[in-house]
């Protein structure tokens, strides 16, 4: 991967183990408090086994460990390497993303914003609650800033900038979008950058692993 960002320092070293958590998350318990906001859709990605609700496993002849209990209403175990699902439950349910959303954003801006350009601060991004950096309106901002800041403290108001930062909001959450469908991350749809809750943004365990998988 080319260091456009210092990415081997100023974005991966410090935003590693960010990622490394947010993999966590996704590629273990998912949801655990979250409603989910669709039905399952009817033909799922990685196979018709996957389209089930319950706790979906193929446990191999002989003696092997059972899977603990694990409370959370949706969840993946998956092969970091090649994406394989080993076990799972309610893997394409829909749900609320919240802060995850911020991995989706980052994989797909990072390769489209120039990491020593600054953009400027809109009413949008500085009016963002919480807003977690505080940036104000009208003042410039580096763009390699606003994704440290995006990876180590899940600011709000930076996942606004940057994705204005792309042209205009929409364009950048196209961009967020496209990379979804690019990765075969069909559950998900992206109404803010930042995971906030809006109406018609959904996501599953499954798009998550598919998702942290493509940042680690």
């Amino acid at each position: 991967m080319p260091d456009r960002f210092g990415l081997r320092t100023a974005v991966a070293a410090v935003a590693g183990a960010w990622l490394a958590f947010l993999a966590f998350l996704a590629v273990v318990p998912v949801a655990d408090a979250v409603s989910p906001v669709s039905p399952v859709p009817p033909s799922a990605v990685g196979g018709a086994q996957l389209s089930g609700r319950g706790v979906l496993v193929n446990y191999p002849s002989g003696a092997v460990p059972r899977l603990p209990a694990v409370k959370a209403s949706a969840w993946v175990v998956a092969d970091a390497g090649t994406g394989r699902v080993l076990a799972a439950k309610d893997p394409h349910g829909w749900y609320l993303p919240a802060s995850t959303l911020k991995v989706l954003t980052a994989i797909s801006l990072i390769p489209a914003l120039n990491p020593d350009a600054t953009t400027v601060a809109g009413k949008r991004a500085a009016s963002v609650a919480p807003s977690i950096v505080g940036l104000l309106p009208g003042h410039a901002y580096k763009i390699s800033d606003l994704f440290t800041a995006l990876l180590t403290i899940s600011a709000n108001d930076a996942a606004v900038a940057l994705t204005q930062a792309s042209g205009s909001f929409g364009q950048g959450m196209t961009l967020i979008n496209a990379e979804a469908r690019h990765l075969q991350a069909d559950d998900t749809v992206a109404v803010q950058p930042n995971g906030l809750d809006a109406a018609g943004q959904h996501t599953s365990a499954y798009d998550l692993a598919l998702i942290a998988r493509r940042a680690l």
